[in-house]
């Protein structure tokens, strides 16, 4: 009896494993995969878990292609954030903008204190002061401090459905013009865009709001959401 419980825990392991890597986990393919919880559920994780929300916003590196066997051990939880991530959190914020500052969009998080703001050229500022990234909506790029490429949206123009792509030509998810939903590579939706500028989660829990949002900016946020802070869209931490 003690091979077959010992059998079946395996196998339950290793289907747990399979399913992470086919699309049923935070980030296909990846050796960092984290999938939070102690239950052994085939569920879809949403991707943006896999980011930690943090009240100053980091800077994101270029996503890279790294395709590799089904992972082994899943870890439980997410590390702790390297040092320099926690230095920055430490840093006095500002409250508001700069007074000498017009911003395109002002971004407000979950308590609404001022997380951010996008200015008329697409260059992204945390508040604390640093650019965290740059967006050219027209031509629906978005790229990192050293102005390397974080993703783009690719779509037809007689089509609702954009897809967000990372650097390395990877979905990372895709934006539904019609509805203002905004879903992961899974299909599961982590944001849903409303006229007021106000972000919802897939829970339903408010995430943030754009201030001076208007429809023409809808690609604009959703590059800034799921390519420059995508940590602004974990339901779990916050």
């Amino acid at each position: 009896m003690d091979g077959l419980t010992e059998r079946a825990a395996q196998l339950a392991q290793q289907i747990r494993a399979v399913d992470l890597y086919v699309g049923k986990g935070p980030r296909q393919g990846t050796e960092e995969v984290r999938f939070r919880g102690t239950w052994y559920a085939c569920v879809r994780t949403p991707a943006f878990a896999y980011y930690r929300f943090l009240p100053v916003v980091p800077p994101q590196e270029p996503r890279r292609s790294s395709v590799v066997a089904p992972p082994a051990p899943v870890e439980e939880v997410l590390e702790a954030p390297p040092e320099a991530v926690l230095a920055l959190q430490r840093r006095r914020r500002w409250p508001e903008p700069p007074a000498a500052i017009a911003p395109l969009l002002t971004i407000r998080d979950r308590f609404r204190d001022f997380r951010a703001f996008v200015s008329e050229d697409g260059v992204c500022t945390s508040s604390v002061g640093d650019i965290i990234g740059y967006i050219n909506a027209d031509g629906g790029e978005a790229g990192s401090v050293d102005e390397e490429l974080l993703g783009y949206l690719e779509g037809s123009a007689f089509t609702n459905i954009l897809t967000i792509k990372d650097a390395s030509g990877e979905v990372c998810g895709t934006l539904d013009q019609g509805t203002t939903l905004a879903r992961d590579c899974s299909g599961r939706t982590v944001a849903e865009l409303r006229a007021t500028g106000e972000v919802f989660g897939h829970a339903g829990a408010f995430l943030g709001a754009f201030e001076g949002y208007t429809h023409g900016d809808m690609r604009m946020a959703a590059l800034y959401l799921m390519l420059i802070d995508p940590g602004m869209l974990n339901e779990t931490e916050g």
